[in-house]
């Protein structure tokens, strides 16, 4: 009687090991390497597309972390836009290109046709989101409002305006840029792509603002994401604390940079104490 308890105990302890050593292993990853998958897969929206995720910016279908520690987030609009926004400023985004850190970007929060009055100029002045400057290639032309109706002859904006109202346009080195600058109420600047300056604008005027022009972003986590990047890790923030840098790997979340064998030594050392379980309690020797 006694050899067969001892036989049933030993049987049943040898199944409940045999699941431990398949199962512990794997829930033991799978609590750690959520947001590596989630923050590398893919980004889509619309004809914007990046293939390994959309870090330094983080989305409205990613959490905040899989973004930089000074991210920006893009979001995904019904009809399938990306815009982001800069303080009161709306920008819709037409091109990204990850390679060269370049956004094509168009004001999204203006309307150019109907000769919107309350614009203001751009501004990406704000430092507690990630560093964006207007490419060097973009030109600025000045847009001028409430000017007096004895002007004539000067570039006239293509906007629907009332009938009462007289808007026109000049570059900063155009000889009639002084006369606006001194006779009209008030301007802004609009940062235009130089493949739109030798347009028209008195005919194209629209065309060529809607077309939108590029700005560079640069996070202050560029440099540890290099290194991260180069360990096949993901570049993040912290869970718990957004303010510092994470890089993201299969076996967990880690300060720089990911460290391959972890995993498999982690693995390796939960199936050696199953087995001297086992050896023990079968009266064999543990294993070193």
């Amino acid at each position: 009687m006694e050899a067969h308890i001892f036989f049933f105990c030993t049987s049943t302890i040898l199944t409940i090991s045999f699941f431990l050593i398949i199962s512990l292993p794997k829930s033991y990853s799978e609590n750690h390497d959520d947001a590596y998958h989630e923050c590398g897969r893919p980004y889509n929206c619309g004809t914007i597309q990046m293939p390994n995720g959309a870090y330094p910016f983080w989305t409205d279908d990613r959490p905040r972390y899989c973004g930089s520690t000074d991210g920006l987030k893009l979001n995904c609009s019904e009809n399938h836009s990306v815009s982001f926004e800069v303080g009161t400023q709306i920008f819709n985004v037409t091109q990204i290109n990850q390679e060269h850190h370049i956004l094509t970007v168009v004001r999204a929060d203006v309307d150019y046709d109907n000769c919107s009055s309350d614009l203001t100029n751009v501004s990406f002045s704000l430092t507690s989101q990630i560093n964006l400057s207007i490419f060097g290639s973009v030109k600025n032309v000045t847009l001028f409002y409430d000017c007096p109706s004895s002007i004539s002859g000067l570039n006239k904006f293509p906007c629907k305006a009332p009938s009462n109202s007289n808007i026109y346009y000049a570059f900063e080195n155009d000889a009639e840029y002084g006369v606006l600058r001194s006779q009209c109420g008030r301007l802004i600047q609009v940062p235009i792509s130089s493949d739109g300056i030798d347009l028209n604008i008195a005919q194209d005027g629209i065309v060529v603002l809607n077309r939108g022009f590029d700005v560079t972003y640069m996070s202050v986590d560029e440099s540890p994401c290099l290194n991260c990047a180069y360990s096949r890790g993901i570049c993040g923030s912290g869970i718990d604390n957004s303010s510092q840098f994470t890089c993201f790997c299969e076996d967990g979340p880690q300060n720089s940079e990911c460290h391959h064998h972890h995993r498999s030594t982690t693995k390796s050392r939960v199936k050696a104490e199953v087995l001297n379980f086992l050896f023990r309690v079968s009266g064999g020797k543990a294993i070193a």
